[in-house]
């Protein structure tokens, strides 16, 4: 997915780094007592577990755009709508104004 930053205690913890939308992103691993230490196993849950925070947060960024997009789209269909009355209005005042003139050169010849 993205490059990683590694770091161990080499006792029970393994914690993996990574960057989205310029912040830090980590993910943890940590042994369970009892458990035998395994820094491959280690880095591999944690990496695992900092992949999943970052496809989260770039979930979250497509709704946020998406639903900003939706939003957008519904001013826009408004916005047409209301010129599309004013063209229709204006274009009946052109006929209407239209029609008056023509009346009115009709009556004078």
């Amino acid at each position: 997915m993205s490059r990683y930053n590694v770091y161990t205690d080499e006792k029970s913890k393994v914690i993996v780094t990574s960057t989205y939308a310029g912040r830090t992103v980590r993910g943890i691993a940590k042994c369970a007592p009892g458990d035998v230490f395994n820094v491959q196993t280690g880095e591999t849950l944690a990496q695992a577990r900092c992949d999943l925070k970052v496809s989260e947060k770039r979930l979250l960024n497509a709704i946020n755009k998406l639903e900003s997009a939706f939003d957008e789209r519904d001013r826009l269909d408004d916005r047409i709508n209301d010129l599309n009355e004013y063209y229709l209005d204006s274009l009946n005042k052109y006929r209407e104004a239209q029609s008056q003139l023509k009346k009115i050169e009709e009556s004078i010849s």
